[in-house]
Order: C-alpha cells, then structure tokens, then sequence
C-alpha cells in the first residue's frame, strides 16, 4: 500500500507541476480513508480478469465499483502482455457535460508498468488526447514530444514523431499546452473551444507554485580532456532569493545532433548556487533545468556552450638532419578522428606554410614526412583543421636544426 500511494502522490505532483507552467493550480482529486490517505482497495480477480482488460472491468462492475463520480485505476498484479490500459471518450465538447466529465471509467497498470503508467492511464480516463487535437496519433494519444501521453501509437503506420520540449517534459502533462491540459488556454488556443481535462471535475483547483529563475554560466573552450566549470544558482522569481537544498539537472546536446541527454546532477547550496564540472568528448550546449518542488514550479536556464579543441601529439624522429635528409613527424589526434586529415607547417617569415599532410589511420595516429629546404633551424607544427563538433587544434612547436 506504501508503494501504491508513493506513486500516486508522485502522479499529483506531475499533475500540480504542469499546472503551473500555465500559470495555475490543479491537484488530482483523490478519494481518502479516515485516516486521509489514499483509499486503496484489496480485489480479487478471476484469471480471466487478469488476462483481459474488458473482464476486469466486467467483474469490477459486479463488485460494484460502478459509481458515477469515480474513476477507478488499477493496479494489476499480473505480467501478461498489458503495460496499462484506460478508457477514453471521444467527445470534444469544452463543458462539464463532456462524457469524459463522469464515470465509471477503469484504468489497469501492470506490474512492469507500475510507478511509470499511472498519470498516462489516468488521463485517458480523464479524456485525453482527443483525436482532433492538434497532434493527434493514431490511437488517442500524441506526437509532439516530450509529454506523459505522447508516444508512436502505430508501430510502423503512418505516425510521425516530433521532439518539441525538452527530456524532462517527459514527466509532465501537455507539451505546448494545446492539445488536451492547460490551466490559461490562449484565444485560438484549441483547448480553449474543446476539451480541456484541466477543467475536469476530477481535478481540484490549489494555489500555483510560485515561479523560479535558473541561470547557467562558464561558457568555455577547453583541450580534449579537461573539465569545464559551469556555475547555476535557482532562486526566487518575485523575490530573487536562493532557493536551497534542491536537485538541479545538467542536460547536453553535442555539436551534430538533435536531443539532449543528462549531464549530471547538483544540489544547491544555501544561496541557491550549484557547480557541474562536464569533460565533454566534442563541443557542447549545456542547459540546467529545475524540475519544480513541492513549492516552486520548474525553470530552465539559458543554454552555455564549451568549445572543445582536440588534443595534437607530435614528436619528432630526429630533431637534427643533413642536407636533403627529411624530417619525420609520427604522432595522435584524441579524440579519435580517424579518416580526417592533419597537416604539417613550417614558419616562413613569421607565416605557416603547409609541406606534408597525412590521413589519420584507424587509431586516430599519423604519420608525416618532409625535407627542409636547406641548411640551418626550422619550426614546425601539426595542425587539425576544425570539424563539425571541435575547432582546430595544434601540435606543440617542433625544433630541426639542418647541418
């Protein structure tokens, strides 16, 4: 029982999180024991139950769970092929008439779906996603990622995807607010002339959470290898005092590519402030996000981002040579660049002229040859041309003394 209402407190607080990203209060409204606590009854299923969302529901109804002002989840203790189940009506209608507005509606999770489809199967119930939402899938759910509601309903179908909120949206109700929860739709806004299960009466209206601001700074460039220092404080909106002794989540999206991933975790100190220290492999946007508490509703930081120069070894064969007798450079580029080209220079009246250039092999490593132009002291250096995800890079200065 301590598990079930652990994951439904978790649930509401999603709920009252995404609330307040437009601005307003919303809590799940739960049925409690005298004790108030969630009320959590014991049922004995056939193994038909089990097996079938529709006979659960039929013995649930002899059971007499069949009240008008419920809506019933379930946690099925079973693995047969179900993650979770829940009934929707298709019925747009913006009123408290709605059918989506009353039960009885059932909902199943199953036990490798517990902690993790509770809020999805509960907004079914509640009425989303409407097929003629504004991003609709194929089967009552969404296509605009990151949501709690949104996934490709249809395997290999039609069902296109987008990714337009960040990783931690995940968690939350309604990315972009228009397509079945905002607390403030806008005018033109299709929840604000079509079901909104924000106006559900199974919701209960509760003070917003009060509005935080993130910061995220340290942008940088740094040698393959080394470790940035970015720098977050979160602190009050209204007030700007520091928030303390809350998480705060580092996301990164390399040079080259589409999605963030998580970078790491800090908690804030008494002034609010935090410190990431990323090594990143390429050239990085970092952003630090606040998933909200059980005070302050989330916030995101500007984007800050490290440059990374690869790191060039060279060394010479010999640093002494003879008239006519060539020069040879053996060394590495780190990151592994393998296939990319680097190119040996020589200072010449205060410029860099290029005299050899090498692919890199398998190994990122390089071997390169020339023959100084005649008697006395050359330098020489490698150079890595920039890439899509690291600028260029050189090689320490090497010393020829020609005899």
């Amino acid at each position: 029982m301590t598990s079930l209402r652990e994951w439904m407190a978790q649930a509401d607080q999603a709920v009252w999180t995404s609330a307040g990203q437009t601005g307003g209060g919303k809590r799940l409204r739960f049925v409690t024991d005298n004790a108030c606590q969630l009320d959590v009854a014991r049922v004995t299923l056939t193994p038909a139950g089990d097996d079938s969302f529709s006979q659960m529901r039929i013995e649930l109804v002899a059971q007499g769970y069949t009240r008008t002002d419920r809506k019933y989840l379930v946690w099925v203790d079973a693995a047969v092929g179900i993650c979770g189940l829940g009934e929707v009506y298709g019925d747009t209608r913006p009123g408290q008439e709605n059918r989506n507005n009353r039960g009885p509606s059932y909902a199943r999770v199953d036990t490798p779906c517990w902690q993790y489809a509770e809020l999805h199967e509960i907004f079914h119930n509640l009425g989303a996603v409407q097929r003629d939402a504004p991003h609709p899938s194929a089967a009552w759910h969404c296509t605009d990622e990151a949501d709690v509601m949104c996934y490709d309903d249809d395997g290999s179908g039609p069902t296109v995807m987008t990714v337009v909120c960040p990783p931690e949206q995940e968690a939350l109700l309604d990315c972009g607010d228009n397509d079945y929860f905002s607390t403030n739709p806008a005018s033109g806004n299709y929840l604000a002339t079509h079901w909104n299960t924000a106006n559900s009466s199974f919701l209960q209206a509760d003070d917003a959470p009060r509005p935080a601001q993130l910061t995220l700074t340290g942008a940088a460039t740094i040698a393959y290898g080394d470790h940035a220092t970015l720098s977050t404080r979160l602190s009050d909106e209204q007030t700007t005092t520091g928030v303390e002794g809350e998480q705060v989540n580092l996301f990164a999206r390399r040079a080259g590519t589409a999605g963030e991933l998580g970078a790491g975790t800090a908690t804030t100190a008494a002034d609010g402030a935090a410190a990431f220290a990323p090594a990143p492999a390429a050239t990085t946007t970092y952003r630090a996000s606040f998933p909200g508490s059980g005070t302050y509703g989330t916030a995101s930081s500007p984007q800050v981002t490290v440059t990374v120069r690869p790191t060039v070894a060279a060394r010479l064969q010999a640093s002494t040579v003879t008239k006519r007798q060539s020069i040879v450079v053996t060394g590495s580029v780190a990151p592994n660049h393998h296939g990319q080209r680097v190119y040996l220079q020589r200072q010449t009246n205060g410029t860099w002229k290029g005299v050899a250039t090498a692919t890199l092999t398998n190994a990122s490593a390089y071997t390169l040859t020339a023959t100084p132009p005649a008697r006395g002291s050359f330098t020489y250096r490698v150079v890595k041309r920039a890439d899509a995800d690291h600028i260029s890079a050189t090689s320490r200065t090497l010393a020829v003394t020609v005899r």
